[in-house]
């Protein structure tokens, strides 16, 4: 296991350093809307009970409009931001509410899929800002990412 974690890390890190470092802000901004709000929202989907086929695959449009409209306009970073501190301490409240048993997710499954939205575009938003103010800002972040993975991994194996 350890074996392959290796390998593709290695893999990944090659791919998304390359991209960092070497794609212009533009650039960068669309392949990351693929990969971090197509592939999240993709994910999101799955999680919030989206159905395969069709369904699943046309889940993350949505979330990807929202995310390219932001960033053809040029919309300022920070009311984008508020909207995501807003959203995180619900989704905590959410949490913390949850009861087992409970079929108001299931009754209201866009409350959750709609979260989802709320949260992959402002963080993906927020990563496109950085990357443009410098891409040496992404290393750091994507590096503090890493580490904290690489950590969990081996304090779990024990």
């Amino acid at each position: 296991m350890l074996k392959q974690r290796v390998i593709t890390g290695i893999i990944l890190a090659i791919v998304v350093g390359s991209a960092i470092y070497l794609l212009p802000a533009k650039t960068f901004a669309i392949v990351s809307l693929f990969a971090i709000v197509g592939m999240g929202a993709w994910e999101w989907a799955g999680l919030t009970g989206v159905q395969e086929g069709l369904p699943r695959q046309l889940a993350p449009l949505p979330a990807m409009l929202v995310a390219y409209l932001l960033l053809i306009s040029g919309w300022p970073l920070l009311p984008v931001l508020c909207i995501s501190i807003i959203v995180w301490p619900v989704i905590i409240w959410m949490l913390f509410n949850y009861e087992q048993g409970t079929t108001l997710y299931q009754d209201k499954p866009y409350i959750l899929r709609s979260l989802g939205l709320l949260v992959l575009v402002p963080a993906w938003y927020a990563l496109v800002n950085l990357h443009g103010t410098h891409f040496g800002y992404v290393f750091y972040l994507v590096s503090l990412i890493a580490l904290a993975d690489i950590g969990a991994y081996f304090t779990g194996k024990k």
